[in-house]
């Protein structure tokens, strides 16, 4: 625990990104763009509301190839999987032109006229749209820069683990993808550039925190390349495959990684390296726009000055709560916190090599699905594999719509693992956490926004609020290890939510955030510096799953006092998510409708005749 958390090292991976373009002309290949006279919304004239949001939606997520790869919806749409995102500056000016015209073709709805199921969907669609503002959609350099770990983090995923292999053309679109990775990467480094050249140049920490992402990219020894072991290791499924086919594949993917893909990615790195040098040292590069944009993530209403409070009183509370526990199982702090921890950690069991590391997360799984299933209505039978390898963070891929896909728990391999942080990271990915949220969502046969949009608010709120789950259902009642890991996490995630306001929306320096984190977390300064410095890489990406996590607790608990005795949780946890990924503002107009009706079915609230 005085490593860099395992929680926030994986918020890397959820919400940075980037786009830049120093050589525009180098596109990945694309066919040829509609004439400028064709609108491109003109085939969502006229059709019902909800028709036109999966329509609408698909025509946006069709601009994005590898989000097309991630969610199964090629063969939906009739591409192929063998281009990689385009980020040229052309190619995004498009996609916000067409993001603007479905925009203003959204406000042919009126909201007032829709009924109620679809103005939940009103409302996840306008919130997915308030999202051309940032990131991917953005034709704005400055926005595209601050997601330059966001776009790393996609283009090794989508190469290492989203990437189908069923079938030879499958193989020769991964050969063709892998041949653009050089185009994408002096695209994502021209965006930057550009945004530098207008005076928008992003904090040194997201500057410099994509370096890291890539260094699997950067490997010489082509057997260890992660984009030529994920070749290696999956020509095997594909039907039919010759040996000699087999070293053709391997040929042309060889000489495409070192004379292209390594390249590019050492590029790539050092001009990152050398622009870190004179780039701003902390904070949000556009103070204006930091509430704003956290406030999209949530779906909600966000303020730093108010959620900075809340995360401060709730790190009091929590570890004060983890200062009891450890007292009720007569564990002495008197090293500090960060230290007794670590000594916690060492003495629990590890689990040794990638076969045990994935035995044991499945033994987990199935415990928490059996430990938790009275707290819902219905639990799903959808198996969970579990992955573990080098190059990839503990994180939950959900299975595909097309089925190419099945349901993934990632774990980084290390070596080993110890035992008594395995459970926690297993109920927030999986049980009762993100798989379960996802499975409920996919079978309530939802419009696609509601299904695989993205709301971190809610999804990883949830997922953060099914780790507390998991401990009221007792699943730490002999694991005294596991239980100090969880409220130290807990713990964790409130001080990562102070930090993170404080640095980029309150102006904190470093040595604040640091004497805070010291004073809290009692870790040294050093780590404590490493800690600051995480955070001041992603903006904002601590916010989702703290104020995520509080809100459906605050929602469970105003449940409770208002229905009382008719309070039924799985029936609680059945409403707040049968209706899919939605913005937090509208999940809690969804439980206060919920109350008003089960308290107008109590028999003893009724007025007599």
């Amino acid at each position: 625990m005085s490593r860099t958390p395992a929680r926030m090292a994986c918020l890397v991976a959820v919400i940075l990104g980037v786009a830049s373009c120093s050589s525009p002309d180098r596109s990945p290949p694309r066919p040829a763009p509609p004439t400028a006279t064709a609108d491109p919304t003109a085939s969502l004239a006229n059709l019902p509301f909800s028709q036109f949001v999966d329509q609408a939606f698909l025509l946006i997520e069709a601009r994005f190839p590898q989000s097309v790869t991630f969610h199964g919806l090629a063969e939906r749409l009739g591409t192929r999987s063998d281009m990689l995102d385009d980020y040229s500056q052309a190619y995004r000016a498009r996609t916000a032109d067409l993001v603007r015209g479905i925009a203003s073709r959204t406000g042919s709805y009126d909201r007032a006229l829709l009924a109620q199921d679809e103005k939940i969907t009103y409302d996840a669609w306008m919130n997915y749209l308030h999202g051309a503002e940032f990131g991917a959609f953005s034709d704005e350099p400055l926005a595209m820069a601050l997601y330059l770990g966001e776009a790393c983090t996609s283009l090794r995923l989508t190469l290492s683990v989203f990437h189908p292999f069923r079938t030879a053309e499958d193989v020769e679109d991964y050969l063709a993808r892998l041949a653009s990775v050089d185009a994408q990467l002096d695209q994502l480094l021209g965006i930057l550039d550009l945004a530098v050249s207008e005076g928008g140049c992003p904090s040194r920490q997201v500057v410099i925190a994509p370096v890291s992402e890539l260094v699997a990219l950067r490997t010489p020894a082509i057997g260890s390349h992660i984009f030529y072991r994920t070749l290696t290791g999956n020509l095997h499924r594909v039907p039919s495959m010759t040996p000699a086919s087999r070293r053709e594949y391997l040929e042309r993917a060889r000489a495409i990684v070192v004379k292209e893909v390594i390249p590019a990615a050492d590029r790539f790195c050092d001009r990152l390296i050398a622009l870190s040098g004179s780039a701003p040292e902390w904070g949000w590069a556009g103070d204006d726009d930091y509430d704003h944009a956290v406030g999209r993530w949530l779906g909600l209403e966000f303020s730093s000055d108010e959620v900075h409070d809340m995360a401060l009183a709730e790190a009091d509370r929590r570890k004060a709560e983890l200062l009891k526990a450890a007292e009720t199982v007569s564990l002495s702090m008197a090293k500090g916190i960060d230290a007794t921890l670590n000594e916690v950690v060492q003495q629990s069991t590890w689990f040794m090599g990638d076969k045990e590391i994935a035995g044991r997360y499945a033994e987990l799984i199935d415990e928490l699905r059996a430990a938790t299933a009275g707290a819902f209505r219905r639990v799903p039978e959808d198996p969970v594999g579990v992955t573990v390898s080098n190059d990839i963070v503990t994180c939950y891929i959900a299975s595909s719509i097309d089925g190419s896909r099945h349901a993934q728990l990632l774990s980084p391999y290390t070596g080993q693992v110890p035992g008594c942080l395995m459970r926690r990271l297993a109920s927030h990915e999986v049980y009762p956490g993100h798989h379960l949220q996802r499975v409920v969502a996919r079978d309530a046969s939802l419009p696609l926004v509601r299904r695989i949009g993205r709301v971190l608010g809610f999804t990883e709120g949830w997922a953060s609020y099914a780790e507390r789950l998991a401990r009221e259902a007792g699943v730490y009642r002999e694991d005294p290890g596991g239980l100090l890991g969880e409220l130290w996490a807990e713990l964790e995630l409130a001080v990562a939510a102070v930090v993170d306001t404080g640095i980029h929306g309150l102006g904190w320096s470093a040595a604040r955030a640091a004497a805070y984190v010291v004073r809290t977390l009692e870790q040294s300064e050093e780590d404590a510096m490493g800690t600051v410095a995480l955070l001041a890489a992603t903006p904002g990406a601590a916010i989702p799953y703290f104020v995520g996590q509080m809100k459906f607790l605050e929602l469970r608990s105003r449940a409770q006092t208002e229905l009382g005795a008719l309070f039924n949780l799985p029936e609680f946890h059945d409403v707040v998510l049968r209706e899919g990924v939605i913005p937090l503002s509208t999940l809690e107009q969804v439980v206060d409708d919920y109350i008003a009706r089960a308290s107008a079915d109590d028999p003893t609230t009724r007025s007599e005749p």
